[in-house]
């Protein structure tokens, strides 16, 4: 296991742990705390809920001790929330406020520790609320990968109210998009193809989901590591769904692609233990997805789930992509790719 995967699980650990009791109070001015009790109206009562979240904002990027700060944080904006004689209205509103004041601070506020930055975008996703996608896209975008990570993961667990709500879906596809198609991270692009499983498959999901694959293919062909399995869950999502001829020749070029790399890397002797395990994984969900697309038949996984040497995985890879006066599968119509998979 990297260390980056490593450092990313303690993170998350933290991330999802109870919050501990504070014996904290809620805080602010006497018109905030009646305006929790009542319904917010008009620029007025936005400036009381921003002069709140102003001052807690500042508190968490000016502590001394980020990790402590950062627990206080996010332990008051828990109170805000659940206290018994807050209302939902004020809820909503206070999320709002939340997403544009927040997604600011993300913005212009680089210089934050990574510690603040995690906390902030905890804090965001605790409220469990589309109102706030916006500044989880912020997060997505962050520098450090702990806290893109768990932007995503928050944007991940909304996946089913996004679904549920057109007006949202747009954005939060392709801010999920955006963020795939640059990311280096391998976990945080499992967590993005995770987040854009959404029911049946728009067209623009599939669509998201193709481009990210075809970035991450270009990664590998520049070098990247192999390291991690993330296209086993876009190849499972994949295989649940009816992608238009168009878009399977796209998805069916980019995984002929990782496929000759995997087997290239998997003959190799310098690949380890855990990446030959991840590229196992990938192999196996890949070549299903191309008999799924192609209604042809592989034999690429059962070679290496028997442990066939090298020479017979480069035969069976062959099969599928072509060489040299021995055209593969993929190389005809409609998929046309190009022999050997270059």
């Amino acid at each position: 296991m990297t260390r980056l995967i490593r450092l990313l699980l303690v993170w998350v650990i933290v991330a999802i742990a109870p919050l501990a009791a504070t014996g904290q109070e809620i805080g602010g001015s006497p018109a905030f705390n009646e305006l929790r009790r009542r319904t917010p109206s008009g620029a007025s009562d936005d400036e009381i809920i921003d002069g709140w979240i102003k001052a807690e904002l500042a508190g968490l990027a000016g502590g001394k001790d980020p990790r402590e700060a950062g627990v206080q944080f996010r332990a008051k904006l828990d109170l805000v929330r659940t206290a018994s004689d807050t209302s939902q209205f004020f809820r909503d509103a206070f999320h709002r406020r939340l997403d544009v004041l927040a997604g600011k601070a993300l913005e212009e506020k680089p210089a934050w520790s990574v510690a603040a930055a995690v906390a902030l975008t905890r804090g965001l996703g605790d409220a469990n609320d589309i109102l706030v996608l916006d500044a989880l896209g912020r997060a997505a975008q962050h520098d450090a990968p702990q806290v893109r990570y768990l932007a995503v993961r928050a944007l991940s667990g909304l996946r089913d109210k996004v679904a549920g709500n057109p007006a949202a879906l747009d954005g939060f596809v392709k801010t999920l998009r955006d963020r795939g198609v640059a990311e280096s991270s391998g976990v945080v692009v499992e967590e993005i193809y995770r987040a854009l499983s959404i029911g049946g498959g728009t067209d623009d999901v599939i669509d998201a989901i193709a481009a990210i694959l075809a970035a991450r293919v270009d990664q590998y062909r520049q070098g990247a590591g192999f390291g991690d399995s993330a296209e086993v869950q876009a190849c499972q999502f994949l295989q649940t769904v009816n992608a238009t001829r168009d878009k399977s020749v796209g998805i069916v070029k980019s995984l002929a692609v990782l496929l000759r790399l995997d087997v290239g890397r998997y003959a190799g002797e310098e690949s380890s233990g855990d990446e030959r395990f991840a590229i196992e994984l990938r192999v196996h969900t890949c070549e299903m997805l191309l008999e799924k697309l192609t209604s042809e038949s592989g034999k690429v996984r059962g070679t290496m789930q028997r442990g066939g040497i090298s020479a017979e995985i480069q035969l069976d890879i062959i099969g599928w992509v072509g060489a040299e006066g021995d055209p593969g599968l993929l190389n005809k119509p409609p998929w046309n790719v190009a022999v050997g998979a270059p």
